[in-house]
């Protein structure tokens, strides 16, 4: 995401609107594990074993 929209709540508004519209029982994701930030964001969305 541009830096100029970073730290807004943002993706997370998106990613869980996503999450709640698809028809997807499982999904898998990848994230640096220096990147806090984004590992956060995906336990918040319930997202396991980060």
């Amino acid at each position: 995401m541009n830096k100029d929209f970073r730290d807004k709540g943002l993706v997370y508004a998106v990613l869980s609107h996503s999450l709640r519209v698809a028809d997807t029982r499982i999904l898998t994701v990848w994230v640096d594990e220096r990147n806090v930030k984004s590992q956060k964001l995906l336990e918040n969305l319930g997202f396991e074993g980060l």
